[in-house]
């Protein structure tokens, strides 16, 4: 009795683990379609946003701080004073000069004084004005107060080793990224680009190749590398841009508007050996596959498939049969 129960029962398991085996895999896939398609070369690092022009600037003469004028992001105009030392002595000085050059000037006309006595009272205002101008900080340009070290009241050295105050202009930023050897012979100044800025909440910005510096890092403790500058296309967009700020650089090298694309994510193989999993009679098909432009997003392929052919990503664990059985879910692209 017991053996005409168990035989029933085990056909039965048979059949379900029989059933699993023979599953089909159920995977994704998108559709060819026409589209825009790059080729591009990134940069090796993160780059790095800079101003045209920096200065740090400190005081020539010892003193207190008697007015900061300014506060850090303020935009500040070329001339204009950021800050002072007690200088009310120097400008008494100051004063008492300018008006020994007009007496000087009157006595000169009139032929009372020398040539020597009238040039000794033109130095002497010289050299007030310049024992004024050590006590002042002037803008050399304009700029954005970067960072500021001064308070009313503080003494103030030259030479301390941390600048007073810290200006970075105000005309369009510049980008200062790194290209791995291998792509120096690719990239020209003209070239378009993007850059992406974390600091500003990943926000992308178009600009331009500036030059390539023509060196290569020849250090083995890294990937031999260069310099390369790009300069951001908005005026607007480039002084809301932070110096200092961390650029992620990515250099159109060329460029279709109307190419037939896939995925890159669906090819498999390398070179001339690519291939693609394309959906056949519910099958997945090994189709070689010659391409053209591309990134790491899609890529052009100019022979091998067809518009509204269905590529298959390869699933992650394991390997698919050519035309093994599949079932894919088609999901929008791109």
């Amino acid at each position: 009795m017991r053996s005409q129960f168990r035989t029933p029962i085990l056909f039965a398991l048979i059949g379900l683990v029989g059933t699993g085996c023979h599953r089909k895999p159920s995977l994704t896939g998108v559709r060819a379609t026409f589209g825009a398609v790059e080729t591009t070369v990134a940069a090796t690092t993160a780059g790095t946003v800079e101003a045209v022009q920096e200065a740090a600037l400190g005081f020539s003469a010892s003193g207190r701080v008697r007015e900061v004028r300014v506060r850090e992001g303020d935009t500040v105009k070329r001339g204009q004073i950021l800050a002072e030392q007690e200088n009310a002595d120097l400008r008494s000085a100051l004063r008492d000069a300018a008006n020994e050059l007009r007496r000087s000037q009157q006595l000169f006309r009139a032929g009372l004084i020398s040539q020597a006595t009238w040039d000794e009272a033109k130095s002497n205002l010289d050299r007030a004005r310049a024992a004024l101008d050590r006590t002042l900080l002037i803008a050399p340009f304009a700029g954005l107060v970067a960072e500021l070290n001064l308070e009313a009241g503080s003494e103030a050295f030259p030479g301390s080793g941390t600048p007073a105050l810290k200006l970075v202009d105000l005309l369009p930023r510049r980008i200062l990224g790194t290209l791995d050897e291998l792509d120096l012979g690719k990239v020209r100044p003209g070239l378009t680009a993007r850059v992406r800025l974390p600091a500003l909440s990943n926000q992308t910005f178009p600009a331009h190749v500036v030059r390539i510096i023509p060196y290569v890092n020849p250090a083995k403790e890294q990937d031999r590398t260069a310099q390369v500058e790009l300069a951001l296309e908005s005026l607007d967009a480039s002084r809301s841009v932070p110096v200092g700020a961390s650029a992620d650089i990515e250099i159109i090298i060329e460029r279709k508007e109307k190419a037939l694309i896939l995925p890159t994510r669906t090819l498999i193989g390398v070179g001339a050996s690519r291939r693609a999993l394309v959906l056949k009679d519910g099958k997945a098909k090994r189709v070689p596959l010659k391409t053209g432009l591309g990134n790491y997003d899609r890529t052009e392929a100019l022979e091998g498939i067809a518009e509204g052919d269905t590529l298959i990503y390869s699933p992650e664990d394991r390997e698919l049969r050519d035309e093994e059985k599949v079932k894919v879910e088609v999901k929008p692209w791109p």
